[in-house]
């Protein structure tokens, strides 16, 4: 089961079902979340937890946003400093796709 909480980012029960009073999050790259029962906290697989972060220096190669980086061509951004602010033009490219 999955729903919306109060701050709109998607959370889903421990247990699935709407009795369990503690939902767990929803990773947007697909990590899971586990709960770690010697701190009585939620840890995601891949990026640790708030307290102790695991920091990496690749991307996953399974993850949602490599896959989009990889049918990326070019991306290009033109800013014009204005007195109002920034203008700001943002030029993706895809590849081409593969047959």
């Amino acid at each position: 089961m999955c729903r919306f909480s109060v701050n709109r980012y998607p959370i889903r029960n421990r247990a699935g079902n709407d009795h369990d009073s503690r939902p767990l999050p929803i990773s947007p790259n697909g990590a899971a979340y586990r709960d770690d029962n010697r701190t009585d906290k939620v840890v995601n697989v891949r990026h640790g937890s708030l307290r102790r972060p695991r920091l990496h220096t690749s991307l996953d190669t399974k993850s949602s946003l490599t896959e989009l980086l990889g049918q990326l061509q070019t991306v290009r951004a033109d800013l014009r400093f204005r007195e109002d602010g920034v203008h700001t033009i943002l030029t993706i490219e895809r590849k081409p796709p593969q047959k």
